[in-house]
């Protein structure tokens, strides 16, 4: 067999491991509405001091599916701007781990599965931006304790105009 020919039967095998490493690292979501990880710039104790801006970002819908890996996670949530000027999320961080970035999930031209940055994310005036499966997420890295469903962690939005927000995702069971 040549080693073209042996490439060409792994790469299916290789396409479905990078698929199932990435899903286990940002597969975390919730469609249903959650109140209680819903947070407002007029909710925030850190709110920015921009008066106008006060309420133009909101957070919602925060969940971390439970980690395969217990100290890696990804939370997914919508960040929505109702202000009528745009904003940028431009730094996260966790009490609750080491190191936290905002990731976009991405298929590069060779079909393998990576992520990349994300860094300085614009959120447009009137828009909605989904942190969901297979695309942008909060990445957690250094979990600082084993997560159960049911748990919770909390994650700290910076937004150049509108200050930090503080988010509470609740650890759900994968993919629900």
């Amino acid at each position: 067999m040549t080693a073209a020919a042996s490439t060409r039967r792994l790469r299916p095998v290789a396409l479905l491991m990078v698929g199932l490493a990435v899903g286990s690292l940002a597969s975390c979501g919730d469609d249903a509405a959650s109140t209680d990880s819903q947070v407002s710039a007029t909710d925030s104790p850190a709110a920015g001091v921009d008066g106008d801006r006060a309420g133009s970002i909101v957070v919602e819908d925060a969940t971390m599916d439970l980690p395969a890996n217990p100290e890696i996670g990804a939370v997914h949530l919508i960040i929505r701007n109702d202000g009528d000027q745009d904003d940028r999320l431009v730094g996260a961080s966790s009490p609750d781990a080491d190191h936290v970035s905002v990731h976009r999930s991405v298929v590069d031209p060779e079909g393998r599965a990576t992520m990349e940055p994300a860094d300085d994310l614009r959120i447009a005036a009137g828009s909605e931006v989904m942190f969901g499966h297979g695309g942008l997420h909060v990445m957690i890295d250094g979990l600082h304790r084993e997560l159960a469903v049911g748990d919770t962690i909390t994650v700290v939005l910076t937004f150049e105009h509108a200050g930090e927000r503080a988010v509470t995702a609740e650890v759900v069971e994968p993919q629900s």
